[in-house]
């Protein structure tokens, strides 16, 4: 049973890649769920896309937000990993990491330049058919629709209220990064 909830969780995982809003939920009769993926597809499991959520409801839109990266990293291992480095900005080498599955983006990870006594950091971008959806720092987290910025929220995904002005600035960043760091790896964001 649980291969078979797995392999239910990667299919909905390649239809949600694919533009598709909402995976069948797996046919799991036993009740026995894969406790290591942590993943669920029922209808019950929360919006699947923006769409299905009422303007100005942030707890629905931090639950697509926490589901975006779930589904996403529970097919890693399956997806195709590339590596590269590049220099930061204060010219230590910089690990990237790029997860594809069937040639769609699917997440990006970039470690973050270390501070002396500090642990390690990273930066990841998870992606939804082709476009970057959600991006979590060390400090904070986005939730993206169309390259705009839609949330803007702490590292621990409580949302953070910010002027107009300030969230298109972040909003330019944090696109012109994931743009950056995916031309690394000779891949052209829109």
């Amino acid at each position: 049973m649980i291969r078979l909830a797995r392999g239910a969780a990667l299919f909905g995982v390649a239809l949600a890649l694919a533009g598709c809003d909402r995976a069948a939920p797996p046919d799991d009769p036993g009740g026995a769920a894969d406790a290591a993926a942590d993943v669920s597809f029922s209808p019950d499991a929360g919006p699947s896309s923006l769409a299905e959520i009422a303007p100005g409801d942030t707890g629905a839109i931090i639950g697509l937000m926490r589901r975006v990266m779930t589904e996403g990293d529970a097919v890693l291992e399956t997806a195709e990993r590339r590596d590269t480095t590049t220099t930061a900005a204060v010219g230590q080498p910089r690990r990237l990491t790029l997860y594809t599955l069937s040639g769609q983006l699917l997440k990006l990870v970039a470690a973050e330049p270390e501070q002396v006594g500090s642990l390690p950091a990273e930066t990841a971008a998870w992606f939804v058919a082709g476009e970057v959806r959600v991006v979590q720092g060390p400090f904070d987290a986005y939730f993206l629709d169309g390259d705009r910025l839609v949330l803007w929220t702490d590292a621990s995904l409580v949302p953070i209220a910010i002027p107009e002005t300030d969230r298109m600035e972040r909003e330019r960043e944090v696109i012109d990064s994931v743009r950056s760091r995916l031309e690394r790896f000779g891949i052209r964001y829109p």
